[in-house]
């Protein structure tokens, strides 16, 4: 959660450990992250590198740090 919010501005509201999906990592970290525009990005990491996999959901530009 910490490396999601040192890249985007607001707060971790949920985060998960779940299997790569095909072509990624054995282990992925799913998190949810609220803006403070209050939108909302869903992000996949790396378990193991915190690597980041895939971002989506609207108002990614504006909450980068």
């Amino acid at each position: 959660m910490e490396i999601a919010e040192a890249r985007y501005r607001g707060r971790a509201v949920d985060a998960s450990l779940e299997r790569g999906r095909r072509h990624e990592p054995s282990f992925v970290y799913h998190i949810v992250l609220r803006t403070e525009a209050g939108a909302i990005l869903r992000i996949r990491l790396d378990a193991e590198t915190g690597a980041f996999l895939e971002v989506s959901g609207r108002g990614q530009i504006e909450a980068l740090r």
